[in-house]
């Protein structure tokens, strides 16, 4: 997926490796839950929220979550039969793994 301005969550099931494309991203993604954004007045700077899952990214920041929510994430999550990294594991929400992923 190419983006060049706005913000998107997307839910993207397991198979084969897919990507994310800002002006300053690049993502490799396998199976994961992910919310991008691109700043146009801010420089160009892109926004990138690893929800859950694993990826191949560059160049990270750590920063908290925007427009985006868990609820959002758990409903697209099932749209694709998929459970989120905190419903497997009997956690509540991805709060609790803020720690963990800056996110």
């Amino acid at each position: 997926m190419r983006s060049l301005t706005g913000a998107v969550v997307s839910v993207w099931g397991k198979a084969s490796c897919r990507q994310i494309m800002t002006p300053t991203l690049t993502s490799g993604i396998r199976g994961t839950e992910v919310y991008t954004e691109m700043f146009s007045k801010q420089g160009g700077r892109t926004y990138f929220c690893n929800c859950h899952g694993v990826l191949e990214l560059a160049a990270l920041a750590p920063a908290r979550a925007i427009k985006h929510t868990d609820e959002a994430l758990e409903f697209l999550t099932r749209l694709v039969g998929e459970r989120t990294t905190w419903q497997v594991s009997g956690r509540e929400g991805s709060k609790i793994l803020e720690r963990e992923y800056g996110c």
